[in-house]
C-alpha cells in the first residue's frame, strides 16, 4: 500500500483551495461517494472470488488422479487469482482515498488511476493470457483421446485464442460498468480540479 501513501503525501503542505464550508462538504460528500464505490466493488468482487473457490473446489475434487486436467485447472486458478487480488486491492487503495484537503497534484493522480480501471487487465495481461491458454490446452489435451489431427489441431487453436476474445469482451463489459460506476467521480474530480487551477492563478 505504499503508493497509497504517496498519493496521500501529494497534497501534504499545498495550498487547500476547498477551505469554503460549502467546498469542503462537497469534497467529503466526494470522499463517501468513492467509499460506496468501494462497497459496490466489494460485492462484485466476492462473487468473483466465489467462482474462484468453486473452481479450486473442482480441483481438489474432480481432477485427481489425472495429471494433465489438475495442472489445467491449477494454472486458470493461478491466472484468475493473480488478477482478481491486484484488481481488488487497486480498488481498495482508490475507494479509502480522503478528498477534504486535496492538491492538484492529488486529483490529477486519482483521475488517473479511474482512468487506469478500465482496462485493469493490462499490468498482467500476457501472464493472464499464458496461464488461460495453458489451462485450457491442458483440458482439451486430457480429453482430446479418438480426436483427429484436424480436430486436435482445431480445439488447441481455440484454447489459445479463447484468452484473447475474453478479454475483448471483458474490455467492452468492464467499459460499460466503468461508464456507470467511475464516469460520474470523475466529473466531479474535474470540478475540483478547476477549482483548484482557478486558486493558483
Amino acid at each position: 500500500m505504499a503508493a497509497i501513501e504517496d498519493l496521500q503525501k501529494l497534497w501534504q503542505g499545498q495550498p487547500t483551495a476547498l477551505a469554503e464550508p460549502n467546498e469542503t462538504a462537497r469534497a467529503a460528500e466526494l470522499t463517501e461517494a468513492f467509499r460506496r464505490y468501494g462497497r459496490r466493488l466489494n460485492y462484485f468482487n466476492m462473487v468473483r472470488l466465489g467462482a474462484v473457490l468453486v473452481q479450486i473446489a473442482a480441483v481438489l475434487h474432480k481432477a485427481y488422479g489425472n495429471p494433465l486436467t489438475f495442472c489445467g485447472l491449477v494454472l486458470l486458478v493461478m491466472g484468475e487469482s493473480v488478477y482478481l487480488f491486484s484488481d481488488w486491492r487497486n480498488q481498495l487503495g482508490i475507494a479509502r482515498l480522503n478528498f477534504t484537503e486535496p492538491s492538484l497534484d492529488f486529483v490529477r493522480n486519482t483521475i488517473q488511476r479511474l482512468y487506469a480501471q478500465r482496462d485493469p487487465m493490462r499490468q498482467h495481461f500476457w501472464m493472464l493470457v499464458v496461464t488461460l491458454a495453458g489451462g485450457l490446452n491442458l483440458l482439451f489435451l486430457a480429453k482430446d483421446h479418438g480426436l483427429t489431427l484436424s480436430q486436435r489441431i482445431g480445439s488447441h487453436l481455440t484454447a489459445t485464442a479463447a484468452p484473447f476474445a475474453l478479454y475483448v469482451f471483458g474490455l467492452k463489459a468492464r467499459g460499460k460498468r466503468w461508464n456507470y460506476e467511475c464516469l460520474p467521480l470523475v466529473e466531479r474530480l474535474r470540478e475540483i480540479e478547476r477549482a483548484l487551477q482557478e486558486s493558483e492563478i
